[in-house]
């Protein structure tokens, strides 16, 4: 059940990542989430962590296959 939870998240990533946002915004979302959606407990550090590990392997894909 949480799969299908975790799943139903990626468009918006996703979307935001073929928008060529900067990190803010990604870690923003996934602050919602996280805190909001799921009931966790704050940690915007590890929001914008997740969110530069994204940019970079955008980055790495896109070097690769463009």
């Amino acid at each position: 059940m949480a799969r299908d939870e975790y799943h139903s998240y990626l468009p918006h990533v996703f979307s935001l990542l073929k928008a060529n946002v900067k990190s803010e915004p990604i870690a923003e979302y996934l602050f919602e989430v996280s805190t909001d959606r799921m009931g966790g407990k704050e940690n915007r550090a590890k929001d914008l962590e997740v969110a530069d590990i994204l940019l970079d392997w955008k980055e790495t894909i896109y070097a690769k296959y463009s």
